[in-house]
């Protein structure tokens, strides 16, 4: 089979497939309607403003779609961005296999960042578009090498840092891997990298004016220590120990070894260096090539989550860690250059052996992805239940109204069953999600008017109500007895186990 083809059949391949496999890996979360925690602040979300968490331009990329909580569209753009971030990315690492573009397609559908963000759809495709922005801009620099494009290219960075921060750890990320692409193959100009960091620079200077601007006038949340971003000694020195941990926890389950999800990044570490050194010993590297090439690979797991040296108190949680898929991307370079540089038979072996490996490795993660679809829906289905049975309990109190406001005590989810097999049987880096979607008055009241049909709001004083009851809701027994749903002073009060 030819492993080299034109560039245009190669766009046209990438995309056609990306799409494809993207759509029917995720199939089931699009065709359900499933919902996660943040779905139920609403439906309609004209007014969301994540400035206060240092998201600037998150509603503008939001705009895009309508601001309707629209999974079904949503996410289908989302896919449409993602394959387009698929195909910018085969280009820039230059992959001539099909196989192993089909196996990176999967990887990075099924990486669990993508099902994770998906979930979000009223801003999935914001989040995604800005990503794809991310990547369209080191394309932009590498294929039309000015300094014209420069500029508009430290405008698109800004953009996309300002709709998520983690983007940076994306970029960066991205250029370590290119490099040690090119130093790989001997690619001496440096002109790219130059400019990469140049337009990141600029974008993220950018990013930071704007954030210092609003900060003068406006208070910034505690969000992800959002409120406490700036770089110090102490924060630099904390930041190299936590990036180890967590790169260790995500990826190889801080050496527990209790899935197969960490025995298979064992192995295909081993497989890489295996690979990379053939390729070293095949194109002669130089000791100053070598030393490049061992010096990015150290600073990868820093790169990846260099978050932690701006914000001291940032909780990395799966939606940030899309980049660590390129530590499967750089696997792919070494063994597609191994596939162009088949001179053995003992070299076709391993070829075929990475194959075996990067595919059972995408199957996996196309399990846990469909894992934790399936979780998502149980708990849908669990809080659908609850809450139908709470409707039929509001309406059968004494003094109920359908316009009076309600308050909830203590936690819902304690009552439903535990959905802790999901998380035991899954490695830790897969998608984690709020064990219950209705965790505050608020989301409590929206769940009940949006999905069974009631009219009650959430009270605006629930401080003062908690206050000022506090014997007659001390006296209350939990829910599901029925004298847990009371109506005091027109507010319906329902307690739940604490």
């Amino acid at each position: 089979m030819k492993t080299f083809f034109q560039n245009k059949n190669r766009i046209r391949f990438t995309l056609k497939y990306a799409f494809i496999i993207t759509l029917l890996i995720h199939l089931f979360l699009i065709v359900n309607g499933l919902q996660n925690v943040d779905s139920m602040w609403g439906t309609y979300y004209s007014k969301f403003d994540s400035s206060e968490v240092g998201r600037f331009t998150l509603s503008f990329l939001s705009s895009f779609s309508s601001y309707f909580d629209l999974q079904y569209f949503n996410s289908l753009l989302s896919i449409v961005y993602i394959s387009i971030t698929v195909m910018l990315l085969i280009e820039l690492f230059d992959i001539k296999d099909k196989k192993l573009i089909l196996l990176f397609t999967i990887l990075y559908a099924a990486f669990p960042s993508i099902s994770g963000t998906l979930t979000y759809s009223f801003l999935t495709d914001a989040y995604f578009l800005s990503t794809l922005l991310a990547v369209f801009s080191l394309y932009l620099i590498r294929m039309k090498n000015n300094w014209f494009v420069v500029v508009i290219v430290s405008l698109l960075i800004y953009i996309s840092l300002g709709t998520y921060q983690s983007n940076l750890a994306y970029i960066i990320t991205l250029l370590i891997i290119l490099f040690i692409r090119d130093t790989v193959l001997q690619n001496k100009s440096i002109k790219f990298y130059i400019q990469g960091a140049i337009v990141t620079v600029s974008g993220l200077i950018l990013y930071v004016l704007h954030f210092k601007f609003f900060e003068r006038t406006n208070q910034l949340t505690s969000y992800q220590g959002v409120n406490e971003a700036g770089i110090s000694l102490t924060t630099i020195f904390n930041a190299f120990r936590k990036s180890l941990e967590t790169f260790n926890m995500y990826f190889f389950s801080s050496f527990k070894f209790v899935n197969i999800f960490e025995i298979l990044n064992l192995i295909f570490i081993i497989m890489f260096f295996i690979g990379l050194i053939i390729i070293i010993f095949n194109k002669k590297q130089s000791i100053f090539e070598l030393i490049k090439i061992v010096v990015s690979l150290l600073i990868l797991p820093f790169s990846i989550f260099i978050i932690y040296f701006i914000s001291p108190n940032v909780w990395y949680h799966n939606l940030m860690i899309q980049q660590m898929v390129f530590i499967y991307a750089l696997g792919i370079i070494i063994f597609d250059l191994l596939i162009i540089e088949n001179k053995t038979h003992l070299n076709s072996i391993f070829n075929k052996a990475n194959f075996i490996l990067l595919f059972i490795i995408g199957f996996n993660l196309i399990i846990i992805t469909n894992i934790y679809y399936e979780k998502l829906e149980t708990i849908n289905n669990q809080t659908f239940s609850m809450l139908t049975q709470v409707s039929f309990d509001i309406r059968h109190i004494d003094g109920y109204k359908d316009d009076i406001p309600l308050v909830i005590i203590g936690d819902p989810s304690l009552t439903l069953p535990s959905n802790s097999l999901y998380d035991e049987k899954t490695p830790p880096m897969s998608p984690g999600t709020s064990a219950y979607l209705v965790n505050s008055t608020q989301k409590f009241a929206n769940y009940l008017n949006h999905f069974i049909g009631m009219k009650n709001p959430p009270s605006i004083d629930e401080e003062t109500i908690l206050s000022s009851y506090s014997n007659e809701i001390n006296n209350m027994p939990v829910w599901p007895n029925k004298e847990s749903i009371k109506s005091i002073n027109d507010v319906i009060i329902i307690k739940f186990p604490q």
